[in-house]
């Protein structure tokens, strides 16, 4: 391939997915509800404050999150009577962690007590503003808030057929899986 040919399929790379010289590029988006149910996806970096806010938004009666560290680090979220609402779950915490094209692309995944995810986060990365804005413009998250651990055809990998949405993805089911058969034993 002449130089030439070279810096035309770079720039046409980049006017694609933009540029990105490292350093957190994390956008910071309100979460958007699916109109379809009461789930919720969001693009917000971690923090105790953020994860309080989004199990209060995502589990309204909730009155306290405890943390576990068995069998993996996750912590529950307690509503009335000390009843099991849900859970919150990072993929880095849980081993489910996925490389996208520019690195990890680690998430944050709340799931009911069927462990039927209510809510995903996609943490801190150094993927691309746009690649991350055609992600949340895509169906793709709402598409992971219907997966169902044991069907893995509710999700259509195709949506965006890349590394970076591939290790979405993988990272949300693992999460998925995990908690399944780990915590809840189905």
């Amino acid at each position: 391939m002449s130089g030439e040919t070279w810096t035309v399929a770079f720039l046409v790379f980049i006017s694609l997915f933009g540029f990105h010289c490292g350093g957190q590029n994390m956008p910071k988006a309100r979460p958007k509800k699916n109109a379809e149910s009461s789930r919720s996806v969001s693009n917000l970096s971690p923090s105790d404050s953020v994860v309080w806010e989004r199990v209060e938004e995502l589990f309204p009666k909730v009155l306290s999150i405890q943390k576990s560290q068995k069998p993996f680090p996750h912590q529950i979220i307690y509503g009335p009577d000390k009843t099991v609402l849900g859970y919150e779950v990072e993929s880095d915490s849980a081993g489910t962690t996925k490389e996208g094209f520019s690195g990890p692309v680690p998430v944050r995944v709340f799931l009911d007590t069927a462990a039927i995810p209510v809510g995903i986060d996609i943490l801190e990365n150094e993927e691309t503003p746009s690649y991350l804005e055609l992600v949340r413009k895509s169906d793709l998250l709402f598409r992971l808030l219907k997966y169902q651990p044991g069907q893995p055809d509710t999700v259509d990998a195709v949506t965006l057929a890349t590394s970076s949405s591939s290790a979405i993805i993988k990272g949300v089911t693992g999460i998925i899986e995990r908690v399944s058969k780990e915590i809840l034993r189905h």
